[in-house]
């Protein structure tokens, strides 16, 4: 019995060790890591901030991703303006201006979004006529943002003759500059702005008027001339088309008092002007100025004192040779300062890039003295543009007396005589009884105050009469016909151009198609000139 137990014992020891071995060794239950949660705050003002996922009591789950939405409080005036996260890894987004950031939170994090103001364009309107009106920075189709600083720079279209005279501004705040004459203006754009600037004619300076463009078809004259030589029908010859630029022409010859000043600038800063000048026909070479006669035409001037003269007074306005026009040549650009260096004056390079003043060219002075715009009395037509006949003198509506010409319906001799004289000054008339020309009463032996007479369509005086006037080109007495543009006569000649008659002819002198020549080293005291410049 005992040895029985022992055996029951042994076996229920073997099947427990068995069961053991089957079951193996006890082990130890894995337990999972809790969940860590990170805070999370949201910093606006002036708009809202949301998330998605939605946060659970201001907390999120670490290593999540959390997209983050702002938006203004006013969406038609606000926009985002910067994120700024801390704490957090930015996923995607978040860039200036953007809605959204994506953030994966790696720890307490903090979002935090600002707005600004949207972007405020206001209209800025530029307001000016004879030059040109500039922004700093430049404005983008007509609109500026809002508080830009704008600097506006005004300049004339020829700084030569014309200078800033006054500055207007309505809706912005003037910072700085604009006052009389001022070249710059600088405002602050706070609303709907505009910035007018005017122009004026400058000191020391005479008046100009601005010849518009046009294409000139030459024909063959309707109407009697004095004489049939081609020197008495102007450059506008059938067969010709003559292309004009646009160009300031002066109102009137240029006066005593402006040579004189000018002169004795240029003999202080370098220049030689071979020719003093006179105070009209009976005034004293070189003499100062004299209240009764300043205002009369400068003469006894030669073609080539002018030109070095024209130089002078381009310096003189703009404190700069930039803008002289004659040069010694294309390929020396030196400008033209001595009347004594013949060669050069007459070989001289005319630069039609420079806006100083010069002569005209024949062309143009003929376009100017005949111009009559739409008006169509005493004129005929040369394309789209009506110009005064030639028998006539600039600015008349009836033609000049002489000789050969037939009386028109309802008019007289006399009648023509006081429709000259209104709009120049000349001496003797046609009467219609002999063959010489009669004397007017009372006589008229001296030249006569520039501006004196009635202005023609274009506002020009004295294009007939009172003194001849000096042209740029070399006479040539075929004129090139064809297509031409902006023509100054042939490159080489024996004399210069002269137009419009003297104060001491007889009246037919004065017909615009007149064409006459000088050497260009005569100077006489019917001889003077007018200024041209281009704009």
């Amino acid at each position: 019995m005992k040895k029985f137990k022992i055996r029951a014992v042994s076996i229920t020891a073997l099947l427990l060790v068995a069961g053991l071995l089957f079951i193996g060794c006890p082990q130890k239950v894995k337990e999972e890591p809790k969940p860590v949660y990170y805070t999370v705050s949201l910093v606006h003002e002036g708009g809202s901030l949301t998330t998605n996922p939605v946060l659970q009591g201001g907390k999120a789950l670490k290593d999540s991703e959390i997209t983050f939405t702002a938006s203004p409080a006013n969406p038609s005036t606000h926009e985002v303006d910067k994120w700024e996260v801390t704490g957090g890894q930015v996923v995607s987004g978040g860039e200036d201006g953007s809605i959204s950031v994506k953030v994966k939170i790696k720890g307490d994090t903090t979002v935090k979004v600002t707005f600004k103001e949207k972007p405020v364009y206001y209209t800025v309107s530029l307001v000016h006529e004879g030059g040109s009106l500039t922004a700093n920075p430049a404005i983008q189709d007509g609109k500026v943002l809002k508080n830009s600083e704008i600097i506006f720079t005004a300049s004339p279209a020829n700084v030569s003759i014309h200078e800033v005279d006054k500055w207007e501004v309505t809706g912005g705040q003037i910072l700085e500059g604009g006052g009389a004459g001022s070249t710059n203006l600088k405002v602050k754009i706070i609303t709907n702005t505009t910035v007018k600037v005017s122009f004026k004619e400058r000191p020391s300076t005479i008046s100009f008027v601005q010849i518009p463009q046009a294409s000139i078809v030459g024909k063959v004259p309707d109407c009697i001339l004095p004489y049939n030589a081609r020197h008495w029908k102007g450059v506008f010859i059938e067969g010709r088309t003559v292309n004009l630029s646009s160009y300031y022409i002066s109102k009137t010859e240029v006066p005593y008092w402006l040579w004189k000043e000018v002169y004795d600038w240029a003999i202080d800063n370098g220049y030689k002007i071979t020719h003093h000048g006179r105070e009209g026909s009976e005034g004293t070479n070189g003499a100062f100025p004299t209240e009764g006669g300043k205002n009369e035409p400068v003469t006894e001037v030669n073609w080539r004192s002018c030109i070095v003269w024209c130089n002078a007074y381009t310096q003189k306005q703009n404190n700069s040779e930039d803008e002289c026009v004659y040069r010694r040549s294309a390929t020396d650009p030196s400008v033209l300062k001595d009347s004594t260096d013949t060669a050069a004056c007459d070989t001289a390079y005319f630069d039609k890039s420079r806006k100083g003043f010069r002569l005209p060219t024949e062309a143009e002075w003929e376009y100017a003295a005949r111009l009559q715009g739409s008006n169509e009395t005493n004129a005929e037509k040369h394309g789209d543009v009506w110009l005064t006949k030639l028998n006539s003198a600039s600015g008349a509506t009836k033609p000049i007396g002489f000789k050969v010409l037939s009386l028109p319906e309802e008019e007289n001799w006399e009648s023509l005589r006081d429709e000259h004289a209104r709009v120049a000054v000349y001496q003797k008339w046609w009467n219609g009884n002999s063959n010489n020309y009669e004397y007017q009463t009372p006589y008229n032996l001296k030249t006569a105050e520039v501006g004196s007479k009635s202005a023609n369509a274009m506002g020009l005086k004295d294009m007939s009469g009172n003194v001849w006037e000096f042209c740029w080109d070399w006479y040539e007495d075929n004129i090139k016909t064809g297509y031409i543009t902006d023509p100054d006569g042939p490159d080489l000649g024996q004399a210069r151009v002269i137009r419009g008659g003297s104060y001491s002819n007889e009246g037919y002198y004065h017909t615009l198609g007149h064409r006459e020549t000088v050497l260009p080293v005569n100077s006489d005291k019917g001889y003077g000139f007018r200024l041209a410049c281009r704009p």
